[in-house]
């Protein structure tokens, strides 16, 4: 987020993604939903170490990499927003959409349609509990 980079291992998981499209990011490990970004780049090949995990290593892990600039950034519980979202079709198991697919990202690698991309962004933006973000 501090970097607006976003790398990835595989060029088949570069793909799905193109300059204009926006990312939502949810963070393993605290079931939050923490912003949208956008892709203001097309994609490159890095040669340096950029991210902790690579400097740990001394390696290069995710040599494929975009730019970013942020559309919202917040906290927003996912869970919470569930019984809302379209794409999550089994209520039951909503984390299963957070998998990532082989080809790209969550959600089987497809993308979102409007009514889930606007309920995830209007929470994040909102200070009331649901979410927690600011623009």
């Amino acid at each position: 987020k501090n970097k607006e980079i976003w790398g990835v291992s595989t060029e088949l998981r570069m793909k799905k993604l193109n300059k204009g499209d926006e990312i939502i990011f949810y963070v393993k490990g605290t079931n939050q939903i923490k912003g949208i970004l956008k892709v203001n780049s097309d994609w490159r090949e890095s040669t340096e170490l950029t991210w902790d995990d690579e400097k740990k290593i001394n390696q290069i892990i995710y040599p494929y990499q975009i730019d970013l600039s942020t559309v919202v950034i917040g906290n927003v519980v996912y869970e919470n927003l569930k019984d809302q979202l379209n794409f999550v079709e089994k209520k039951e198991n909503f984390n299963m959409y957070l998998q990532a697919h082989i080809t790209g990202p969550s959600n089987w690698g497809q993308p979102l349609d409007i009514h889930d991309y606007e309920l995830i962004k209007n929470s994040l933006i909102l200070p009331d509990g649901i979410g927690e973000g600011m623009k």
